[in-house]
């Protein structure tokens, strides 16, 4: 065993030590449990660190003990002998070599450090105050977005290095924070990456405190994600001092039962996608408080009853985008929102006829968009409501065997619209398609994948009408999977 003074004499060959401390295990005679020994020496001088570090294994007593930087706030620059060396050779009055790099102009040495490993250029940035300059320059523009898996190989010492320059210009942060030292990177990014703008985080499991100590600085922030991490309604508490939060988008997070949100009143988006513990009465009281509240995303949100969405009709004045699940509860009532312009609705059974009849009478010259995500909702009944939609410009429909000929010929009464999606809708023949394109002049997008029942001679038609049309815009159509398999173009006739 290696004894403290025995570590003593020999660090101190290289310097004054400031502090020397061994962690050893509690119980040294329990072989099952015992903890690798670990030990810190403090230097005085950084030059003494960095004469250590040059060799990463150094023998007391036989015995091989490894060394390495630490990732903690005072450690030593192990690189500070270069740093003077490198400084020293700027100041010298004879003519460097002219192949030192010192000679090159910030322009050649900031095209040199683009061209480097994010390791190396952290190196490069050590080396010097120059160096360190230039590698500042890039990072104002090479690191405005910051992807946290670009950085997930770096040392705790390589990170803090990192975000010391770059963190002040990250506007955009996003990706998954490591398990592995999560609460030191968490406190890294906290503390640096004080002007980021956006965050978005997933699959990283968040505490309170940890959440704190991550947003503590970024006072900027105006657009929140938070996927899959955990939250609890104590999370969402620590949110309060983002002032400036307008995108809070929580998907995911079934703790939370939406609690605290209310009083994120400057919030103008809010997405609780599969969040199933969200409460009818937390929902409503954050109708009521966020007053300016326009996007609302609470899709597979299976607590909520039909206070909820009553809650939605009467508080939400300015909600222009909307996109919930239809469960039994009745919804028909958010067809009276003043102010509705996107509807999406997802429902594993059928949708109320109502809604319908609802969205007919009130909507008919505001809905522009229409998404419904649900099998057997369509009969003529339905089909002849939608039609009355007539400022409608995205209608979507997937996967619905009940749409048929006489469906499109109804919507084709939608002169506004400018995307129709039918993906994998099989009971329709081509001829009510092109009817749909003569009638409907302003279609830009057409989504067909996976109907497996227009062939080539349907893209053959479809030419035809587009020429006679003469269209300013060009027509998009999705076709994968679908029954076309070759595109035909006949360039003997052009306009």
């Amino acid at each position: 065993m290696i004894t403290e003074t025995q570590l003593t004499e020999y660090f101190q060959k290289f310097g004054k030590i400031v502090k020397l401390s061994v962690r050893r295990p509690a119980n040294p005679n329990n072989h099952r449990n015992r903890a690798p020994k670990v030990g810190f020496v403090n230097f005085a001088d950084p030059k003494s660190a960095a004469s250590v570090l040059k060799t990463p294994y150094h023998f007391i007593n036989c015995k091989s003990i490894g060394v390495k930087a630490c990732d903690s706030w005072h450690q030593p620059g192990a690189q500070q002998q270069d740093v003077d060396k490198a400084e020293e050779d700027e100041t010298l009055e004879q003519t460097p070599p002219p192949a030192s790099i010192l000679n090159l102009n910030d322009d050649c040495l900031e095209q040199i450090c683009k061209h480097l490993h994010l390791r190396d250029q952290i190196q490069f940035a050590r080396t010097c105050q120059r160096f360190r300059d230039v590698f500042e320059m890039i990072s104002k523009i090479e690191y405005k977005k910051l992807i946290l898996e670009e950085v997930q190989s770096l040392t705790l010492w390589q990170l803090r290095d990192f975000l010391q320059i770059a963190g002040p210009h990250v506007e955009t942060l996003m990706g998954t924070i490591s398990s592995r030292k999560s609460k030191r990177v968490g406190e890294f990014l906290g503390t640096y990456c004080i002007n980021v703008k956006t965050v978005t985080i997933d699959t990283t499991r968040f505490k309170p405190l940890f959440l704190k100590k991550f947003l503590q600085r970024m006072k900027c922030i105006t657009e929140l994600e938070l996927h899959d991490v955990n939250l609890t309604d104590r999370c969402v508490d620590v949110l309060k001092k983002l002032t400036n939060l307008k995108i809070l988008r929580v998907p995911r997070n079934c703790g939370l039962t939406g609690k605290y949100i209310e009083q994120l009143c400057g919030v103008q988006e809010l997405s609780l996608y599969g969040c199933g513990g969200i409460q009818s009465t937390a929902l409503v009281e954050i109708c009521k408080s966020l007053t300016g509240l326009r996007i609302l995303d609470i899709k597979l949100c299976e607590g909520l009853g039909t206070a909820a969405f009553q809650g939605i009709a009467k508080n939400c004045r300015n909600l222009e985008t909307l996109k919930m699940s239809c469960y039994s509860a009745q919804y028909e009532c958010i067809a009276k929102l003043p102010k509705l312009k996107n509807l999406e609705l997802f429902a594993e059974e059928l949708l109320r006829s109502q809604i319908f009849s609802e969205l007919a009478t009130h909507q008919a010259h505001q809905l522009e968009s229409l998404k419904l995500n649900a099998a057997h909702w369509i009969n003529y009944k339905n089909t002849v409501n939608i039609a009355q939609l007539k400022k409608l410009k995205i209608l979507c429909c997937p996967q619905n065997e009940s749409l048929v000929d006489g469906t499109l010929e109804e919507f084709s009464e939608l002169t506004e619209l400018e995307e129709i999606n039918v993906k994998g809708c099989t009971n329709f023949t081509s001829e009510s398609l092109l009817h749909l394109l003569r009638k409907c002049l302003k279609l830009k997008r057409v989504n067909i994948t996976r109907c497996k029942q227009l062939a080539d001679q349907f893209v053959l038609e479809t030419c035809k009408v587009l020429r006679k049309q003469q269209r300013k815009e060009p027509l998009l159509i999705f076709a994968n999977r679908s029954g076309i398999n070759r595109f035909i173009f006949e360039v003997s006739e052009r306009s």
